[in-house]
């Protein structure tokens, strides 16, 4: 984790900077790579987590950036697949009994735009 956020934590991607920085900006808080508990008892660690203190809602983001590489790519159909066993629901979805998740991705490119984020 080499890449720096104004808030001083250390990332994995320039994407997860750009990220982090506008939640920062918004004045959203945030955790990175917290661990994620699923009913099963398995962990994950999504990118971001947001707990929406006004909601009680729960909010994991993950970014998808390498989506081009076949291997990251079938990793990700089977996070996803885990999360939504665990009622982790993408936002496009509706809520889960245990959250939301927010997906973005990198372009075919392999850029970000900010002003989607």
């Amino acid at each position: 984790m080499i890449h720096k956020t104004r808030r001083g934590d250390s990332v994995r991607s320039k994407s997860e900077v750009i990220i982090a920085n506008l939640l920062y900006d918004a004045g959203i808080d945030y955790a990175y790579e917290l661990s994620f508990v699923g009913n099963d008892g398995k962990k994950r660690y999504p990118d971001f987590t947001i707990e929406d203190s006004e909601s009680g809602q729960l909010i994991l983001w993950e970014h998808l950036g390498m989506l081009k590489d076949p291997v990251y790519r079938e990793r990700w159909n089977n996070k996803l697949i885990w999360y939504r066993g665990q009622g982790v629901s993408p936002r496009e979805e509706g809520v889960g009994s245990r959250g939301t998740l927010i997906i973005t991705r990198d372009d075919e490119r392999g850029g970000i735009n900010s002003a989607l984020i």
